[in-house]
């Protein structure tokens, strides 16, 4: 894993292509978690949304040992 590599840990086509346009010209070459072989299904135990994405990016860090970058969001009424 390079220093400048980040990988995402979304299964989500849409997230996936969000995160890959916010981090455009940032001089991150960015995974999926697909590119990185990768089939993951993570729990989402946390109690919040910063919780669950916390969850997700260490499942994938302790997997590759590199960056990870996961976000959640869930419906608010």
């Amino acid at each position: 894993m390079k220093e400048r590599e980040i990988t995402i840990a979304t299964s989500n086509a849409g997230k996936l292509r969000e995160m890959r346009e916010m981090l455009e010209g940032t001089g991150f070459e960015v995974f999926s978690m697909k590119d990185r072989g990768l089939e993951l299904d993570i729990e989402e135990t946390g109690e919040t949304f910063a919780e669950n994405a916390y969850i997700k990016a260490k499942a994938v860090w302790d997997l590759t040992g590199g960056i990870a970058l996961a976000d959640d969001s869930g419906m608010c009424v």
